[in-house]
């Protein structure tokens, strides 16, 4: 073969990769032509039977694995478990306009939703041919599940004189959740997601382009959250939360981006309060401290009026009370309204009283609460008794723990046993008149002390 030959096939080659869409027919027919002219160049001026079904079989071989090389480039990859997959099918009639589009839009959506989730979110966009074969909505959805994206981005790009259009359809998968907790999300993401942006003397005007991806990308990482938030995968929630509130800033005149700011407060102070119950729960588990820590972070991150709501107000109370400041769970305490105040919050305001000197009124609650549900008796001992071994020993704790088993599980016997650790714990200049207060009012107690 000359040399000449091969030097011709690989500047038509270069050219082809250069000048054609690696998605598109015409680069795939080029390079099969291309292969045909390769594979007769090899056996110019080679002469015998032979020759045609060398030609043949070799343009054979090598047309498959051209074809698989293209199918391979074409294909869409299944999300990977690790990252949260965002999938764009966008269709555009004009290769030219789609290109400019790729360029200044999908590419800004692309920065934008990586600086935004600490590189957690991946962007795969479908090339125009795929993009094609997917243009029906929900023929894309198939494809979403099949292929594993959490969120689809779908829709058109049109455009008219100067003018450009994107209409835009989304669709995220979460896990399973009840039927009308369904029909509230849907609604929710409805009133949140930007359907439509038109774009004004766009050519030219990359910026137009770029602020309508960071509105897009602001939706995306909303309806990303609140996904995550129904699959109880709350750190990412929180994340998606959090950088989503951050690029609400200085955009609050469009009705959907105020949408999404009080969605993202109203959220954001939902999974505070989780995280504080889940690691006052982890506490319960080991009694590491760290836990209440971690407790107390998230308890100061809450804000606005969930500060005065009941289940806010009563973690705070034990938080607060883990860390040793008394005062300030008490505080808590008071907030809660009245006719919200049960058997739990009896019992906690007499642990507090307990530590705050306030001895009677700590004794009075265990007198009158003695018909308790055995699981809430459960957790009352488990509490008394990790804060004993992991924050502070005290005969208070025990003088409550004896209470707790005269009265409302009937176990007279460990009763005396924990009595009697009162006693032997007792410290009259740190618990002052503890004993004979509790001695006046436990009969039991006052046996052991003769």
């Amino acid at each position: 073969m000359a040399p000449k030959n091969i030097r011709i096939i690989m500047e038509i080659f270069h050219h082809l990769l250069k000048r054609v869409p690696i998605y598109s027919f015409y680069f795939l027919i080029g390079g099969l032509a291309l292969i045909a002219a390769f594979s007769v160049s090899l056996v110019v001026g080679v002469t015998g039977k032979g020759t045609a079904i060398l030609v043949a079989g070799l343009w054979l071989c090598l047309s498959a694995l051209w074809v698989l090389i293209w199918l391979y480039l074409n294909r869409v990859p299944v999300n990977r478990p690790d990252k949260v997959g965002v999938l764009v099918v966008l269709s555009c009639k004009d290769s030219k306009f789609y290109d400019q589009v790729s360029e200044d839009f999908v590419e800004a959506l692309k920065g934008d939703l990586s600086r935004n989730s600490s590189n957690v979110i991946v962007l795969r966009v479908l090339n125009p041919l795929l993009s094609e074969k997917y243009s029906d909505f929900e023929d894309a959805k198939s494809l979403q599940r099949k292929k594993k994206f959490h969120l689809l981005i779908h829709g058109a790009a049109k455009k008219r004189g100067s003018n450009a259009f994107l209409d835009l359809q989304g669709n995220v998968l979460h896990a399973p959740i009840p039927l009308e907790v369904r029909d509230s999300f849907r609604q929710d993401i409805s009133e949140k997601w930007m359907p439509r942006f038109a774009f004004e003397d766009y050519e030219g005007t990359v910026e137009l382009f770029e602020t309508g991806s960071q509105f897009v990308s602001i939706s995306a990482r909303y309806v990303l959250g609140k996904a995550a938030f129904l699959s109880r995968d709350l750190f990412f929630a929180e994340k998606m939360f959090g950088s989503c509130l951050e690029s609400c800033q200085g955009r609050e005149h469009f009705p959907q981006v105020r949408g999404i700011k009080k969605g993202c407060n109203e959220s954001l102070n939902t999974i505070y309060i989780n995280f504080m119950g889940y690691y006052y729960g982890r506490w319960l588990v080991d009694g590491d401290c760290a836990h209440i820590a971690e407790a107390k972070r998230w308890s100061d991150e809450v804000f606005w009026v969930y500060k005065k709501r009941e289940n806010y107000l009563m973690l705070a109370a034990i938080v607060e009370a883990l860390t040793g400041d008394m005062p300030a769970a008490q505080v808590a305490l008071d907030k809660v309204k009245v006719n919200k105040r049960g058997a739990v919050w009896e019992v906690n305001q007499a642990f507090v009283h307990m530590h705050l000197d306030k001895f009677s009124l700590a004794i009075g609650v265990y007198l009158k609460e003695t018909s308790l549900a055995d699981d809430l008796i459960f957790q009352i001992e488990n509490f008394i008794t990790l804060y004993d071994e992991n924050i502070k020993p005290s005969a208070r704790n025990y003088l409550l723990l004896g209470l707790l088993n005269e009265l409302m599980k009937g176990d007279e016997v460990r009763a005396r046993e924990d009595y009697q650790t009162c006693i032997d714990r007792y410290d009259e200049k740190v618990d002052g008149a503890l004993l004979e207060l509790a001695a006046k009012k436990i009969p039991m107690f006052s046996s052991l002390l003769t």
